[in-house]
């Protein structure tokens, strides 16, 4: 120990000790002198009067009394539990310190897995091949029909009031767009339908023809219906193409190559790895869950997927009468998965179904399959949905370089739009948090409004009224052509030019010429798409995205944990195959060198 005079107080620092020891002292004036060294600086304040310079000059006469070790020991063993009791804080703050951090942990995982959380409603709407110029194409159209004052006499009627308020009109998308979104998938730069909407559905750009599976070691990843099902939300998809087809089949279906679809239906009817996980699906596609021993079959096994869906409690619809008639009987309230298919194939081009009785007595239009499809999954869970619906054939249209056929699409695809906007603004004023996401997966056709015909200078226009005399689609007329091999010249002039173009003039011209719309491709192409979102939180997609976004928007709205559902569908993959299809197709998994950062 170590004695240290300050003015007259004496401290002994012991070994080991934090803080000196303080002893008393005898001397009465050093007393009067120790009050003054209590200075902030630690030093003496100035003396007052001569005689505090003198008793501040005097020696000292302090007598010490120097401890024993006994004593030493006795004030050592005194403070020891001091220590040990700081020791008992720092350790009782550090555990409370992981005690929180533990409980808000669990918290977020009871939100994210159904326990509490968010009540929302995300509808996300897929206009499968429709870029910009298609948007241009259908309003354009509108216009024209309203200024011949046709519009209210067609189908179409619902799409008048946006041009009647205004110089120029505006379609239901028009005034919800707020960017663009970028198409690209992970080996081109020009996507496919499986990858652009596995970059919705799982937030990961991948392969052209993968579904739900990352493109480096093709393994299964979560998708957003997948989490949301799982935490306790309805989930719903809608259709005009099979139900089995690339972009319905992203949001539940994990295969390596897009052509699988006996095995994405299997997956549709429960018996994937998770189950039986949609429950409302309507579209076509019947032939992907009949038996390949039943006429019109697709399939490449003999199991009978309706017959499977079935024992499993869902209810199957087939054709118009079949879904009237369950939501006469209140269908919708009584609950449980719902799968409706409505054609063998794809479902027909709107313009043909509105012109055949006999399609419209058979297939639903996508707004009354949407229609149907809300009611029954505001019906079945109180916590709120995960509903997608796609134009499908709006894209078909274009492979054909259909003009008619694609604005037809388009339009239908615009009635429903209004449909769902009238609904999230409903949900909305309800309190229930709802929110439209609209955006296309790619462009097809590489259309243009403005073609040249001729080496000449070409002519600043294009010209609606051509496809308005339309009344179906190429693929319907094709099929009347191979369906009559006896057909003669004039029957093609009349029937096929006249009924089904509206050509009387029948010359070498053909449809898309005549209206001066010109075509890149009978493909897709690879330009940006239009963005468009409405209602909750609708700004939070402002802006030139990658397409990935869009299923990041839709995971932080509802609160969704795509990595838990990849955890466990990679437990155990006996049920998945790498290699299977055309997976090493060179032009599907071909890799481009001219991206630039992180895909």
């Amino acid at each position: 120990m170590q004695g240290i005079r300050l003015g007259s107080r004496t401290s002994l620092a012991l070994e080991g000790e934090d803080e000196p020891v303080h002893f008393a002292v005898v001397d009465d004036d050093a007393q009067s002198v120790s009050s003054q060294t209590e200075s902030l600086l630690g030093r003496n304040p100035s003396p007052r009067s001569s005689d505090d310079i003198e008793k501040a000059a005097a020696p000292a006469r302090a007598a010490f009394q120097i401890p024993s070790r006994a004593q030493v020991d006795a004030i050592k063993s005194r403070r020891a539990p001091r220590i040990q009791h700081k020791r008992t804080i720092a350790l009782g703050l550090l555990s409370l310190l992981i005690t929180a951090w533990a409980v808000s942990q669990l918290l977020a995982l009871g939100t994210r897995f159904g326990h509490g959380g968010p009540r929302i409603n995300v509808i996300l709407a897929i206009s499968d091949g429709m870029g910009p110029a298609s948007e241009t194409l259908s309003r354009s159209f509108l216009q024209y029909l309203h200024d011949a004052t046709l519009l209210n006499t067609t189908v179409w009627s619902t799409l008048d009031s946006g041009f009647t308020a205004r110089g120029y009109g505006i379609t239901p998308l028009d005034e919800m767009q707020v960017g663009m979104s970028r198409t690209r998938s992970s080996n081109s730069l020009v996507t496919d339908s499986a990858a652009g909407a596995t970059a919705f559905a799982s937030a990961i750009k991948t392969y052209n023809g993968a579904i739900g599976v990352e493109p480096t070691g093709r393994r299964p990843i979560g998708t957003v219906l997948e989490a949301a099902k799982r935490q306790g939300f309805s989930t719903g998809l809608v259709a005009t193409s099979r139900i089995t087809h690339a972009t319905p089949a992203a949001f539940y279906a994990h295969v390596v190559d897009r052509d699988l679809e006996s095995e994405i239906a299997s997956m549709l009817v429960g018996d994937g790895p998770r189950g039986h996980i949609v429950d409302f699906a309507m579209g076509g596609g019947a032939c992907f869950f009949l038996p390949n021993t039943t006429t019109g079959s697709c399939r490449t096994d003999d199991k009978d997927l309706i017959a499977t869906a079935e024992g499993k409690g869902v209810t199957v619809l087939r054709g118009v009468p079949a879904l009237r008639g369950w939501h006469e009987a209140k269908g919708h309230e009584a609950g449980g998965p719902v799968l409706g298919l409505f054609a063998d194939g794809h479902m027909d081009f709107e313009i043909d179904r509105q012109q055949i009785t006999a399609l419209a007595d058979e297939q639903p239009s996508l707004r009354e399959m949407t229609k149907h499809a809300l009611e029954h999954l505001e019906n079945d869970d109180d916590k709120g949905f995960f509903l997608m619906v796609e134009g499908s054939r709006i894209d078909m249209a274009s492979h054909l370089n259909d003009p008619a056929g694609h604005i037809s699409d388009i339009l239908a695809y615009h009635s429903t739009i209004a449909f769902l906007k009238t609904y999230v603004d409903d949900a909305n004023a309800r309190g229930t948090p709802t929110i439209l996401i609209s955006v296309s997966d790619h462009e097809t056709g590489g259309i243009s409004l403005g073609r040249q015909l001729t080496s000449a200078y070409p002519e600043y226009a294009w010209y609606p009224d051509a496809v308005a005399n339309v009344t179906h689609s190429a693929e319907w007329l094709g099929a009347a052509v191979v369906a009559n091999p006896t057909a003669t010249r004039e029957w093609l002039r009349t029937e096929v030019f006249g009924q089904g173009l509206g050509i009387e003039d029948v010359t070498e011209a053909e449809i898309s010429r005549r209206a001066q719309i010109g075509w890149s491709t009978a493909g897709h192409s690879g330009v940006d798409v239009n963005l468009y979102a409405y209602g909750y939180n609708a700004t939070g997609l402002a802006g030139n995205r990658e397409n990935t976004e869009v299923g990041h928007h839709i995971v932080n709205a509802m609160g969704l944990d795509l990595d838990v559902v990849t955890l466990e569908l990679n437990k155990n993959l006996d049920w998945f195959s790498s290699n299977a299809g055309h997976v090493n197709n060179p032009h599907r998994l071909a890799h481009v060198d001219h991206y630039h950062g992180e895909l």
